[in-house]
Formats: structure tokens, sequence, C-alpha cells
């Protein structure tokens, strides 16, 4: 994660959403699926 590790470019967490008190807030699988092949994108 990046507020471990410093990259450069964009990070994307290797999970499909984020556990809230709430329920779970789903990632936008589509728009991931078009930038994470990108060169600046670094998956963690």
């Amino acid at each position: 994660p990046t507020h471990r590790v410093a990259v450069n470019g964009l990070a994307l967490p290797s999970t499909s959403g984020f556990a809230t008190p709430l329920g779970v807030v789903p990632l936008d699988a589509a728009a991931i699926a078009d930038i994470e092949a990108l060169p600046q994108v670094v998956v963690s």
C-alpha cells in the first residue's frame, strides 16, 4: 500500500472491495480492468 511504501504512479488494491461498518463497498471492476495494464499502475 502507498501508505507504507512510496510508488511512482497509481496504486490499485488487490481486493474487490473495502469492508466498512455498513457493509462492503465494492470497487469499480470495469475501471480497474481498464487501467491495471497501464505501466504507471501498481497492484498492491
